[in-house]
């Protein structure tokens, strides 16, 4: 038997994360002790992928299904370190 309360606790804790994720900016993955000078700032509200996936659906995941998710390398998706200043 499910416990309602319970199951309406994690129900509505499961929105909140994703209602965060959808929300999640590339400044938000900025620490305060990083320097200013080193981030791009015109990215700073730009959308950043976030997700989460629970052990037992990646563990289900085969070799198809992965590759349908394309190559896997992205080298435009993160524009590396700035030079040294």
């Amino acid at each position: 038997m499910v416990h309602t309360a319970t199951a309406f606790a994690k129900a509505n804790y499961r929105r909140a994360t994703l209602a965060w994720l959808a929300d999640y900016r590339y400044g938000d993955n900025v620490a305060a002790y990083v320097p200013k000078d080193v981030i791009d700032r015109s990215r700073r509200n730009d959308p950043e992928f976030a997700g989460v996936f629970s052990t037992d659906f990646v563990s289900r995941l085969g070799d198809r299904a992965i590759g349908g998710f394309g190559p896997g390398r992205y080298p435009d998706a993160d524009p590396g370190m700035p030079p040294p200043v």
